[in-house]
């Protein structure tokens, strides 16, 4: 394990607490992932650490990633969302520059394979 890993579970309860929204009460959450709303709570407020069984049940329930909950990284179709929107503000030679570099990219690594 990398020495410098630590987990904020401040941040991941407040991930957590977003990504419910106002839409879903704790109550219904925590029904649906099989704790207590107070245990539910005290994960969002930080006071608990959540176990990585309960975080997979809390993430799938709320249609959220690991990613994003435990590191706050946001991915689409794999690709972080900070990446989408710089190549959204390329013109459209720059972004086939980068497509032909891309495509250069992964023919070199598929003669290294």
């Amino acid at each position: 394990m990398h020495k410098g890993l630590t987990l904020d579970y401040v941040l991941i309860g407040d991930r957590l607490q977003k990504g419910r929204g106002k839409t879903a009460t704790q109550e219904y959450v925590a029904e649906m992932v099989g704790c207590s709303s107070n245990y539910l709570s005290s994960i969002e407020c930080g006071k608990k650490r959540v176990s990585l069984e309960l975080l997979c049940r809390l993430c799938a329930c709320l249609d959220l990633s690991l990613d994003y909950v435990v590191g706050g990284i946001v991915l689409s179709n794999g690709i972080p969302t900070d990446f989408n929107e710089l190549f959204r503000q390329l013109t459209d030679d720059q972004r086939e520059n980068i497509r032909a570099l891309m495509i250069s990219m992964c023919e070199q690594n598929k003669k290294r394979s």
